[in-house]
Order: structure tokens, then sequence, then C-alpha cells
């Protein structure tokens, strides 16, 4: 079954994940996420932006066992986010962490030594902040 949601993120950093709904596409800020395909096993095969955003809000809602590995490098956010000062406006999407406190990550997440580039997360007075949140 496909799932559709809106989501809104942004982080610098380096991993992979994302959300869930009921139909293949959905919009999270300017971001479409997509449900990303599944193997035998049921492991999420992320190979997009938009898979991982989805993986990360599917996580987010409860589903804290869900397990993926990345099949491609993925690039959230293009440019030169090492030197942002944290208040200038930019076009970045913001990343949302996988795992909080209320649904922390318990599942495997495998990069097979890939990378993910152009993570940001502006919440300067949060905690657990990254690619991942709370595990």
């Amino acid at each position: 079954m496909n799932k559709t949601k809106t989501l809104k993120f942004i982080i610098p950093a380096t991993v992979v994940f994302a959300a869930a709904f009921l139909n293949t596409a959905a919009v999270f800020g300017s971001v479409t996420t997509t449900e990303p395909p599944t193997d035998s096993e049921g492991i999420y095969q992320i190979s997009s932006p938009s898979e991982l955003y989805w993986f990360a809000e599917y996580v987010n809602e409860a589903n804290t066992a869900a397990n993926a590995v990345l099949t491609s490098d993925i690039t959230l956010n293009e440019g030169d986010l090492s030197g942002y000062n944290g208040t200038d406006e930019n076009d970045w999407e913001q990343w949302t962490p996988i795992g909080n406190d209320t649904y922390p990550y318990c599942g495997t997440c495998d990069g097979q030594a890939h990378t993910i580039k152009g993570i940001y997360c502006n919440y300067p007075t949060e905690n657990y902040i990254g690619l991942f949140g709370e595990i």
C-alpha cells in the first residue's frame, strides 16, 4: 500500500532515514516524500532524499523497529552548510532526526558505506539532534 504526507526538515550530518503514510508521494516542506521499496525481508531500500525523509517520519510515527539500508549516496541539501550561522534566511530543507523521546529508534540502519550529505537541523535548544535522535 502506498503512503503520502507532507513534511519539513533540515540538518548538517552524514547517515540515513525518513517517514510513512498512505500513498506513494507526500510533501515534507518542499520535499516530496516517497515510501521506499522493501526487500523480501521487509527492509526498506533507501536511495533518495525523498525516501529518507519518508523513513524518518515513518519511524517517528511509532514504527520504531523499522529496518533500512542505504543503496546509494544521498544529498539532502546542496551548498556549504558548514559556515551557516543559524539565523540567516536559507532555502535548505530542515531534517527531523530519526527517533525521538516518545518513539526512540530501535531498528537497524545499514549505510553500506554510503554517505548522507547536507543534513540541516536548526534546533538550538533541543537535545538528541542529528541523523538519529533518540535511540
